[in-house]
């Protein structure tokens, strides 16, 4: 079952909290992802989350944050930033593909290869 907390929906799973969408409004340029909802951390961003949210420009994961998702970020063609804590393990295909803004980005160590 999906919940909704302030533009996210979110499920939870046996680690955790998988954002499954965001509605933020167009005006909204920075996304800040909450690292704890209903007591529980969120571990993932969902496949295809942001697909296409072009007017984000800088998001911000929370350090709870292992996985993220299939397409996450897809053609987010305004995101500018983005950190990616360390803790992350899991970028899945094509999580940043068409975000011809986003320049540089620092891996964790915690990536596995």
């Amino acid at each position: 079952m999906s919940e909704h907390i302030t533009h996210f929906t979110y499920e939870s799973t046996h680690h955790g909290i998988r954002i499954t969408g965001y509605d933020g409004p167009q005006s909204q340029s920075r996304v800040v992802v909450p690292a704890i909802i209903e007591g529980q951390p969120v571990t993932e961003i969902g496949e295809g989350v942001f697909y296409a949210a072009d007017h984000i420009q800088t998001v911000e994961l929370p350090w709870t944050l292992k996985v993220i998702g299939r397409q996450a970020f897809r053609d987010c063609t305004g995101l500018k930033r983005i950190n990616i804590p360390e803790g992350v393990q899991i970028i899945n295909d094509s999580a940043f593909k068409i975000c011809p803004e986003l320049t540089s980005v620092v891996l964790p160590q915690s990536l596995r290869m």
